[in-house]
C-alpha cells in the first residue's frame, strides 16, 4: 500500500494530475456533524449516500463525469469521497441542558460563544447559560444554486467560528466554505474554496483556514481520487492569497521524515488535517522548526502533529506523540502544547478521552486529564481544549454535547450541557463542536437584548 509514497520526492513539484476539483462536504445524511469521517475508509462507503449527477451542483463544484482522464468508477469515487462527513449527533440526548456546575469564585468569568452540529447558527451565551445573541444563515442562502442538492443537504452547520468585537462572525461550512456574517446574520462575503475544520484570525485580519479537493493524485494512487488537504490564508475580505498543498509539504521535506511519509495511506483522506495554529515564534528558542509565521497542524488519520513552513512550503517537524487521532493542539508557552486526546485508551470509566499538556523540548506529558467513573469523558471524534487565564482549561467533549471547565488540580468548576438536539424526532443531542470563553470585558454593547434559554435549538 505505502509503496507508491515512497517515490513522492521524486516528483519535485509536478502538476496535480487530473482537473477535477471539488470542495468535500459534510454528509449528504439529513443530519450531517462530527465523527465518522474522521475514520475514513472503503469500509465506510455503505454509511454515507453517493450522490448521483443530479444532485451536483453546477459550476467549478462539479463533478466531471465526461472527463477524459476520470473513468466512471472513478467519478463515482469522487462523489463518495465528496459526501463523506460527520454526523449531526451521535450520542442519546439526555435530560440535562444548560448549566449543571458553576462555582463563581473558581471559575473564570466570561461569555461562552459556541457553534453546534443541529444546524447553521452560533451563539453567545452569559456564563450562566442565558442566551444573549444568535447567528444563523444557511448555505442555501449564501450558495443558491445549492439549493435541493446532496451537497446543500450536507453542509448544514457551522463547523467553527469566530466572533469578532463589533458582532461580526466568520463561520465554516464544514468542507463547502467560509463566510462572514454581520450582527445581524446578513452576508458580507463568501468563500466558496472547500474550507473545514479551523480557522485562526490574524492581528491584520487576515485569515488562516484548512481547504480540500478530492481529485487524482497519480503519484499517490494512480487509479483511485483521494482527499487532498491545502493550508490557506485570505485576506480580511476573503481573497485567497497562499495556498500550500500539505501533502507535497511533506514531499518536500528530508530524509529524516519519511517515517511520516510511510504512515500515510494511499487511498480516500489521506491525512484528515484538523487543526491549524499560526505560530508566534515563542518555542523557537527551544526548537527552531517553531519559527514565526510557520504554521502548527494536526493530522488526524496518522496521529501526528507538525509543523509546516509555509515560504519553503515543507513540512519542518512532526512528532508522533502519546496521542491518537488528536484534535486541537494549541501553543500555551514557549516550551508547551495543549492537545485533545480522542482515544485516549480505556479505563474503569471505559473508553476516555485525555487532554494533555505535553511538553516539546523533553518530548512528555507534565499535566493530563482523563475521564473517571464518576466523571466519563468520552469523545471520538472533534473536541478542542484551551487553556484560560485563570489556568483552567476549558474541554469541548463534543460527541456528548457538554463543555466543562477543570482547575489544575481537575476539580470540575463549570459545566454545560447543549440544549440543541438532531437526528429523528430530536432523540440525539447534537454535537457541540466548539466553544470559546470569552472575557467579562468583550464588548457586547451590539446586543440588543438578552433572549431568553432556549431549551430545544429550534
Amino acid at each position: 500500500m505505502f509503496r507508491l509514497l515512497a517515490y513522492l520526492r521524486a516528483f519535485g513539484r509536478a502538476a496535480i494530475a487530473g482537473t477535477l476539483v471539488v470542495a468535500v462536504l459534510a454528509a449528504v445524511l439529513s443530519v450531517a456533524g462530527c465523527s465518522g469521517a474522521d475514520d475514513v475508509g472503503k469500509g465506510d462507503a455503505a454509511q454515507h449516500a453517493v450522490p448521483d449527477s443530479g444532485d451536483m451542483p453546477k459550476g467549478k463544484w462539479e463533478v466531471p463525469r465526461q472527463d477524459p482522464g476520470l473513468s466512471p468508477a472513478q467519478a463515482e469515487e469522487v462523489a463518495r469521497l465528496a459526501a463523506l462527513g460527520y454526523l449531526a449527533g451521535y450520542n442519546e440526548a439526555t435530560s440535562r441542558i444548560g448549566v449543571t456546575r458553576h462555582d463563581p469564585a473558581r471559575s473564570f468569568d466570561g461569555l461562552n460563544f459556541y457553534t453546534s452540529g443541529h444546524g447553521p447558527e452560533a451563539f453567545l451565551r452569559d456564563i450562566h447559560g442565558n442566551e444573549l445573541h444568535r447567528w444563523r444563515l444557511p448555505i442555501e442562502e449564501v450558495w443558491p444554486h445549492l439549493a435541493g442538492t446532496s451537497l446543500g443537504r450536507g453542509a448544514q452547520y457551522y463547523r467553527r467560528g469566530v466572533l469578532f468585537p463589533n458582532g461580526d462572525v466568520l463561520a465554516i461550512f464544514e468542507g463547502y466554505g467560509l463566510i462572514k456574517l454581520d450582527r445581524d446574520s446578513k452576508l458580507s462575503w463568501s468563500y466558496d474554496g472547500g474550507a473545514h475544520h479551523d480557522l485562526r484570525v490574524l492581528a491584520d485580519g487576515r485569515i488562516v483556514t484548512l481547504t480540500r479537493r478530492v481529485h487524482l493524485r497519480r503519484d499517490v494512487n494512480r487509479h483511485s481520487p483521494v482527499i487532498e488537504d491545502y493550508a490557506v490564508i485570505l485576506s480580511p475580505e476573503g481573497e485567497e492569497l497562499v495556498r500550500v498543498s500539505i501533502l507535497d509539504a511533506l514531499k518536500n521535506a528530508g530524509p529524516e521524515f519519511q517515517e511520516f511519509i510511510d504512515r500515510i495511506p494511499t487511498t480516500d483522506d489521506l491525512m484528515h488535517t484538523n487543526s491549524v495554529e499560526f505560530l508566534d515564534g515563542r518555542v523557537a528558542k527551544h526548537i527552531p522548526a517553531f519559527a514565526a509565521g510557520n504554521l502548527l497542524i494536526s493530522f488526524r488519520r496518522t496521529s501526528t502533529v507538525a509543523v509546516l513552513d509555509l515560504e519553503q512550503e515543507k513540512i519542518v517537524w512532526a512528532r508522533h506523540g502519546p496521542w491518537v487521532r488528536q484534535h486541537d493542539p494549541r501553543v500555551l508557552d514557549e516550551r508547551t502544547v495543549l492537545i485533545f486526546n480522542n482515544l485516549a485508551g480505556t479505563n474503569e470509566s471505559g473508553k476516555t478521552s485525555a487532554v494533555i499538556e505535553y511538553d516539546l523540548v523533553n518530548d512528555e506529558v507534565v499535566w493530563d486529564f482523563q475521564g473517571s467513573v464518576e466523571f466519563p469523558f468520552f469523545s471520538k471524534g472533534c473536541g478542542t481544549a484551551r487553556r484560560l487565564p485563570n489556568g483552567n482549561t476549558l474541554i469541548v467533549e463534543s460527541n456528548n454535547g457538554r463543555a466543562f471547565e477543570i482547575t489544575r488540580d481537575k476539580e470540575v468548576v463549570w459545566e454545560f450541557y447543549s440544549p440543541h438536539r438532531a437526528g429523528e424526532d430530536g432523540k440525539l443531542v447534537a454535537n457541540l463542536l466548539d466553544m470559546v470563553r470569552l472575557a467579562p470585558d468583550f464588548p457586547v454593547d451590539w446586543v440588543r437584548r438578552p433572549l431568553e434559554t432556549r431549551s430545544t435549538g429550534d
